[in-house]
């Protein structure tokens, strides 16, 4: 799942392009005017579902409804940011690198970030992957 913005940024793919089998339904939400057709998610490569709406109990609701029951968040901020402050969250992977960025799109906040809900924390190539559980469902 990704918000319009991202998708209008990064004109994503978001197929299994590495791994063998069906991609997943590709999720975008947008309330604005119509996304242009030409864009990656709009091929053939699997399914979109373009979602009208930000709130993210409705927006769990309609993916139910369509027998969606679980969803990887890959972005952008504000869509990350919306399910983490509604606790709308299972697990949390962040990677954290070694470059400080001066500007940009700031990161979102993990509410509950703490010692106690730290399920994993390991090296890949330098860069630290740690795995955060919500303890508040």
């Amino acid at each position: 799942m990704i918000g319009a913005q991202t998708v209008l940024a990064d004109n994503p793919s978001l197929t299994t392009r590495d791994w063998h089998g069906k991609s997943p339904v590709r999720v975008v939400l947008n309330e604005r005017e119509a996304l242009p057709q030409n864009l990656h998610i709009f091929n053939e490569e699997a399914e979109t579902l373009v979602i009208a709406s930000q709130d993210p109990k409705e927006i769990a609701t309609i993916l139910y409804k369509k027998g969606i029951q679980s969803v990887i968040i890959e972005g952008g901020a504000k869509t990350l940011q919306r399910f983490i402050d509604a606790g709308f969250w299972d697990e949390a992977r962040v990677f954290t690198g070694t470059t400080t960025f001066g500007n940009g799109t700031k990161a979102p906040l993990l509410l509950h970030k703490q010692q106690d809900n730290t399920i994993l924390s390991q090296d890949i190539k330098g860069d630290t992957l740690t795995t955060y559980k919500n303890d508040h469902l």
